[in-house]
């Protein structure tokens, strides 16, 4: 890859980005549904270097306990905006599923 690319996928309601260079792969919001794992099975990607959560809302969110069960996919790193305080059911799942990657993969919160 030459150039760094930004690719703005269409998840509905909510965002979603992929931004890629020769240093790897950022992923910016992971909302749920077929959309991301799709388009990062098509792309070829096996590693995302970083995750950024922008705010902890379901469309922003949800789709991280679906990444991190990927066994296809390698996560290192997730940042957490200071909005990770919130009591919502999908929240609960995310910080489960957070927990499990980082004893499992070692994945860095």
């Amino acid at each position: 890859m030459e150039f760094p690319e930004l690719i703005i996928l269409d998840v509905g309601h909510g965002n979603c980005a992929l931004l890629r260079d020769t240093e790897g792969t950022v992923l910016i919001d992971c909302p749920p549904g077929a959309v991301l794992p799709e388009t990062l099975h098509h792309l070829g990607i096996t590693e995302i270097s970083h995750v950024l959560i922008s705010h902890a809302d379901q469309d922003h969110v949800a789709g991280i306990p679906q990444l991190l069960l990927n066994e296809s996919i390698k996560v290192n790193n997730i940042y957490l905006n200071s909005d990770w305080l919130r009591d919502t059911e999908i929240w609960k799942d995310v910080l489960s599923a957070l927990r499990d990657a980082r004893r499992r993969s070692g994945v860095k919160v």
